[in-house]
Order: structure tokens, then sequence, then C-alpha cells
């Protein structure tokens, strides 16, 4: 599904270029579980959005299901965004004067579900992280896990296969994590495939296969 072969991300600093990732090789099969460790600024949420194309890469070959992502254009690159991964961001990132269904709801705007089903698709998924008693609380009023909760509903709005999650559980008390893990953990047992990146080395001992990325560079952990 995903395949990157000797990727690398530089942006430009005031000081000349700065290398995010340097000849990184990855593969990840459908229904795989990833997580990926290492210090601040080690280059794993450039990672996550290189692999999610929110951003491009400076060199090597990034190919997702067979095709090399250069040729993607603008336009497809935002449509397979939206039809292939589902993000989760440290904090939730929710609209704070939404309720959490309208929070739920927003992505489905831009992708394959009619519009008269996205109210009962938006309840089913709150169902799912544990939150149908939250549905009309707007974000501002909800707790940290629970706000990540809605996160991860919302980010399974489209049904995307991969679901890209970047410190997932930072902040959160013990029972929330707990919580949160627990739905990726179903997540991936029903086939979905995640990607996890993650300070927490409780959160990473739950992936299938472990890596560590250290100046730029991915290994086995």
């Amino acid at each position: 599904m995903i395949e990157l072969s000797g990727v690398s991300r530089t942006y430009r600093g005031p000081e000349g270029p700065v290398a995010a990732l340097s000849g990184v090789d990855l593969k990840v099969s459908p229904g795989d579980y990833l997580a990926i460790t290492g210090p601040s600024g080690s280059g794993k949420t450039t990672l996550l959005m290189v692999i999610g194309l929110v951003e491009s890469t400076s060199g090597g070959m990034y190919r997702l299901e067979g095709r090399d992502t250069a040729s993607f254009g603008r336009r497809e690159r935002a449509s397979l965004r939206a039809r292939t991964f589902g993000f989760v961001l440290q904090g939730g990132y929710l609209l704070p004067e939404l309720t959490a269904l309208e929070n739920v709801i927003l992505p489905m705007r831009y992708g394959p579900w009619p519009r008269r089903v996205w109210r009962r698709r938006a309840a089913e998924l709150l169902e799912f992280v544990g939150l149908s008693n939250r549905a009309s609380f707007r974000a501002f009023r909800l707790s940290g896990g629970e706000r990540q909760r809605v996160a991860l509903a919302r980010a399974l709005a489209n049904d995307p296969p991969v679901l890209l999650a970047d410190e997932p559980t930072a902040f959160l008390d013990s029972g929330s994590r707990k919580r949160v893990l627990e739905l990726f953990d179903r997540l991936h047992r029903e086939g979905r495939t995640l990607l996890v990146v993650t300070h927490d080395p409780a959160v990473a001992e739950r992936a299938r296969r472990r890596f560590r990325l250290y100046d730029g560079r991915l290994r086995p952990a």
C-alpha cells in the first residue's frame, strides 16, 4: 500500500537547508500497525505528513498503491488524501464552537457520503468511541480525552483505510489514554492500517512493528 524508497525532506532554514528526513525506506502493507518513536525534532511528524500527502518529498520515491506520488497534481493529492487517510493530531484540533456531532460531520462534506446520512453516520461514530452522550456538547466543553476520541471519530468519518496518528495520547490521563489505545486495537483487529507517532513506550508496544527515527533516519526499533 505504502512504499518509501530513499525519501528525503529538506526545508530552508535561516542558515541553509535543514534535512528533516534523510534516505527513509519503509513499506506498509494493508492491515499493518506501526509505531514510530524518536526524540523531538527527529522528523516524526514530517514523515507522517509526507505519507499523508500533506507535504511532498524533496528526494527519493514515495509510491502509494503502486503509483509514484510525484506524478500527482494538487487536486489528485487532495482527493487521495481525503479518500485514503484519516488524521488524529495531538490535541484533537476540533472547532471549539461546534458540537461533537458537527465536528465529526465536517470531513463528510468532502467525502463520498450523501448529505442525508451525515448525522446518522456521525452519531454511529460517536457511539463507536463511546461518546453518544456528548454528541450535542460544544467541543470546548469536552475534556482532553473526550476531544481526542471525537477527533478519532472525525478521522474515521470517510472510512479511510489508513489512520495516521501524531502523539494521540499526549497530555491524556491514564484512563483516557487506555480508552484511546483500546479503540486503536479494535480498529487494527477490524483491518484498518495504523501508523502512530509517539513518545510513549507503552503506546509503541501495542503496535505490531516499531521503528525509531533519529536525525531524519528511520531504523527498526
